[in-house]
């Protein structure tokens, strides 16, 4: 595949930024919301890059299939692969980009809480009750 010859290197870049964020976010401190956005711009600035790497790849995988030019049943596993990587891909991006820069709020954590806080009371007063 011509443009992964850095694979290494760009797992080593990838991996470091959510290092990062990670560490930031978990620490916080007097401005952490600025050094956040920043740092994960550059996570985001990374994801892209490989996302256009991945894209790229897609569609000479896609090609060498039509092409026939090697056989479908090796390369069919490997595109289904990476079409489903890109997928969780972009979706990470697409999240971590509305959640931290944008800063959207997940209705479904209050949502998740509240049903939790319900079981969590129903099976304290059970317990109670057969004591």
């Amino acid at each position: 595949m011509p443009g992964w010859g850095k694979h290494h290197y760009w797992y080593k870049r990838l991996t470091e930024s959510s290092f990062k964020v990670t560490k930031i976010y978990r620490n916080k401190g007097k401005g952490y919301q600025k050094r956040l956005k920043q740092v994960v711009k550059e996570h985001l600035a990374i994801c892209s890059k490989i996302s256009i790497k991945i894209d790229s790849s897609l569609l000479i995988i896609k090609e060498l299939i039509n092409q026939e030019a090697v056989t479908k049943a090796s390369l069919m596993p490997l595109y289904e692969e990476l079409v489903l990587f890109f997928a969780y891909f972009s979706k990470h991006q697409d999240l971590v980009k509305r959640r931290i820069i944008d800063g959207e709020k997940s209705r479904m954590r209050k949502s998740c809480f509240r049903y939790m806080n319900l079981i969590m009371s129903g099976l304290v007063k059970e317990r109670v009750i057969k004591k």
